[in-house]
């Protein structure tokens, strides 16, 4: 690790230290494909688990107690999961209303990096305007920047309880990668609420 910091690898550090101690020492570890998915559109995961999963289960709580369609053990959620059913119908309800759009992406995108904050506030309460960027104060704007990222137009949304808005257990997948979408979707966001039901319970009075 000390030799991975020092060649300046960043956040992927431990992973090149890893990759360099297994080479140097000659070992030779086993791949399996089985025990892991993330990106819906790679290979070499454990996707076909998933594939097996009947269109209309893909948001059961079910499925984790069938021991007749095993699924993977981990869903590493560093990805964007769109379902396209709830997509539709959002994008059918907003009628090309460009904003309406965004503002009903919660109902069928999943991304850990567009959570709101809100979801750990104490008591837990909905934002008056999901769509609302904080204002920055004249201490810390910066300048505009050619290179800087434009901010995200929305965040995912929160329910009246502060969590997030988890799709119908009877969700149907209109396909193979809605399927993937659907499990991936479901399971990260009630991974995530749960956390946040207990970081409430942890450090919130009420």
């Amino acid at each position: 690790m000390p030799m991975a910091v020092a060649r300046n690898f960043g956040n992927l550090a431990e992973m090149y230290a890893m990759v360099l101690a297994t080479a140097d020492l000659g070992l030779r570890p086993a791949r399996v494909d089985h025990l892991m998915v993330s990106n819906v559109d790679a290979n070499g995961e454990g996707w076909p688990f998933v594939d097996a999963i009947a269109a209309d289960r893909g948001c059961s709580l079910g499925i984790f107690n069938d021991s007749s369609k095993p699924l993977p053990f981990f869903l590493h959620y560093c990805q964007r999961y769109e379902i396209e059913s709830l997509k539709t119908e959002a994008l059918n309800r907003a009628k090309g209303d460009a904003a309406a759009a965004a503002a009903a992406g919660a109902d069928w995108m999943f991304s850990k990096y567009q959570v709101p904050d809100a979801i750990l506030a104490c008591p837990a309460k909905e934002p008056s305007n999901p769509m609302a960027q904080p204002a920055e104060s004249s201490e810390t704007a910066q300048p505009e920047s050619k290179s800087k990222k434009p901010p995200k137009k929305f965040k995912m949304r929160l329910t009246s309880e502060g969590l997030l808005p988890e799709p119908p257990t009877t969700l149907r997948a209109n396909g193979v990668k809605d399927l993937r979408n659907v499990l991936s979707h479901c399971t990260a966001s009630r991974a995530t609420n749960r956390a946040a039901l207990d970081y409430r319970k942890w450090f919130c009075d009420s």
